[in-house]
């Protein structure tokens, strides 16, 4: 039985993260170190096929002693390195790191990521009325799941870059709130360290992330006859048949327009957040949205 097979481009338009985990974070000390501006991830296997004595080098590992790893390694830091990136600004957190394919080690948008994305989009677009996700979407269990009949791809994309995050969070002065960067974490009498002004550094951290305008290709299948099936021969009531069926026999470009509605009204609400509750370059986030 045949699916309706789109090729796809996906471009990315912000700076995308599609973490690979807590485990894989990268550490400062163990994993990476920072020399001048920039960030070099270490490469054990390099290090010892090029004759650093293993024995020195984790021994400075297990004293998280960067500076020692750097005289260590010298000049060829880069070269014994599996990744170079500049470094937007120093932080003392670990780094959040890209989800890679397991052979070949390339940044990869996972196609459960997408699909758990455009899930969400649907949702909405889905239900008429206050329902939850397993009436909405139907389960696994008894075969009813929407989303079983939308498959989507992995897609690879060609290098990553390090970005720096701050948490932009609300402070409240007397009964008014107000828009504020985080710098600190809150102590033990519940002060946050929240003000208007921007500081880079503080509270950081830096994502390993698909910089805008990389592109990678993949693709989305649409399975409209296996879902033609179900609504003739499942045992179980389908919600919102008419709405699922108009989806899947469209042109996928209706399914893109859904995610893009989706995506408009979420970016105005960003917009309205941010005017509502100004700080320090504030303004600039208003002008990306």
């Amino acid at each position: 039985m045949e699916d309706t097979r789109y090729p796809i481009e996906l471009e990315v338009l912000t700076p995308l993260s599609v973490g690979s985990g807590n485990d894989n974070e990268w550490v400062r000390g163990i994993d990476f170190v920072q020399k001048e501006r920039k960030v070099y991830v270490i490469d054990m296997k390099r290090a010892a096929d090029a004759g650093v004595s293993i024995d020195a080098l984790t021994s400075l590992f297990l004293k998280s002693d960067e500076e020692g790893i750097i005289r260590l390694l010298g000049s060829r830091i880069g070269d014994l390195s599996k990744y170079v990136f500049d470094a937007p600004v120093r932080t003392d957190n670990n780094i959040k790191t890209f989800l890679r394919t397991q052979f070949y080690n390339k940044p990869l948008v996972a196609g459960s990521s997408l699909k758990g994305s455009i899930r969400s989009a649907l949702f909405n677009y889905l239900r008429t009325d206050e329902k939850k996700n397993e009436e909405v979407f139907g389960t696994m269990k008894d075969g009813t799941d929407f989303m079983r009949f939308i498959r989507v791809g992995d897609i690879e994309l060609p290098k990553t870059v390090l970005v720096n995050t701050k948490i932009f969070n609300l402070q409240k002065d007397g009964r008014e709130w107000l828009g504020g960067w985080k710098h600190r974490s809150s102590d033990r009498d519940g002060n946050s360290h929240t003000d208007e002004h921007y500081r880079p550094n503080g509270f950081n951290t830096l994502y390993e992330c698909a910089a805008p305008h990389v592109s990678g290709y993949g693709n989305i299948s649409l399975a409209s006859a296996a879902y033609r099936l179900l609504e003739q021969f499942g045992k179980a009531r389908v919600q919102y048949a008419a709405k699922k069926r108009e989806l899947l026999n469209e042109p996928i470009c209706r399914l893109f327009q859904i995610i893009n509605e989706v995506t408009r009204s979420y970016l105005i609400k960003e917009k309205e957040f941010f005017m509502q509750y100004p700080a320090e370059r504030s303004d600039e986030v208003i002008d990306n949205i």
